[in-house]
């Protein structure tokens, strides 16, 4: 698909967009979350030599059995799908509103302002739901606390504010992946297009176009996921310690764990991290850019 037969985002209809993204976010999440939770753990442990990512399901699923693969799952789907609707909504806002422009420089920082905010906005509903769902995830009794446990615990502990732990540090990384992996995704794309022709026979068509989102994807997925990994590494690890741990602030704390770590704070959970992006490139951005086809105003 060439950059001009792309479809752009004031041609889309986000809201029918919406809906159609939101079946492959449930069949997303739902193919990931054990994944995501073995992660959690992984990051959590502060420990020097951690469990492999093997070692760890096959400990949950031998003490937890396979509910404990998916502890959470039903608060993580809810700020995934929530996230989803809030953060395009108000992207394509910010973009409406700043549509005059002259130069590719310009778009570009434009772009990036709307993203940005949508992001921020977006945390807002995000950020409680996933501070809950990682504390479940945390759970290694067979009765773990339910849903309403959690969120009473919070609350008494430290008030609204327990629900925000760490929205700072949830910002620099989210914002920082996006843009990584959005930046990554699109110039790779944009060089592929420079340089590899397209087939003739339009039957081939979607063939070409699948390899251009797929390489791209893993592109995106791998230098986003590595170079953000120590931010990902601190944000669990503030959002689930102690409220006293807490209380000495973000930076200090991801000064404790940077020293703690050291160099092994780029490699911990990275594992489960990249593979968890494996679904999402050979079925995610595929269909996300199938899914913006289908979707035009026209």
């Amino acid at each position: 698909m060439s950059s001009e037969n792309r479809t752009t985002w004031e041609e889309l209809n986000i809201l029918s967009f919406i809906k159609t993204a939101a079946l492959s976010i449930v069949f997303l999440d739902t193919v990931t979350y054990p994944i995501d939770v073995v992660k959690t753990r992984m990051l959590a442990d502060e420990g020097k030599k951690n469990p492999t990512m093997t070692k760890m399901f096959r400990s949950i699923i031998k003490n937890e059995g396979y509910r404990g693969l998916y502890r959470g799952y039903a608060i993580a789907l809810t700020y995934m799908l929530t996230n989803e609707y809030v953060y395009h909504k108000l992207e394509q806002r910010f973009k409406n509103g700043s549509k005059e422009h002259k130069s590719a420089t310009e778009d570009l920082i434009l772009h990036g302002i709307a993203g940005a905010s949508a992001d921020f906005a977006a945390l807002s509903f995000y950020v409680p739901l996933e501070v809950i769902s990682q504390k479940m995830q945390m759970e290694t009794k067979a009765n773990a606390p339910r849903l309403r446990d959690v969120t009473s615990e919070i609350y008494r502990k430290e008030g609204l504010r327990g629900f925000y732990r760490g929205f700072h540090g949830a910002f620099a990384c989210y914002i920082t992946v996006s843009a990584l992996f959005w930046g990554s995704y699109e110039a790779f794309r944009t060089q592929y297009e420079l340089t590899i022709p397209k087939p003739e026979n339009q039957k081939y068509t979607w063939i070409a176009n699948f390899t251009e989102n797929l390489i791209a994807g893993a592109f995106g997925s791998v230098v986003s996921a590595v170079l953000t990994n120590p931010l990902d590494v601190i944000r669990v690890r503030y959002q689930l310690a102690t409220a006293e741990s807490a209380k000495i602030g973000y930076l200090q704390f991801a000064g404790s764990v940077l020293r703690q770590e050291g160099w092994g704070i780029w490699k911990k959970g990275l594992r489960p991290r990249l593979i968890s992006w494996i679904p999402f490139i050979l079925y995610g951005m595929p269909a996300y850019e199938q899914f913006k086809t289908w979707n035009r105003k026209d």
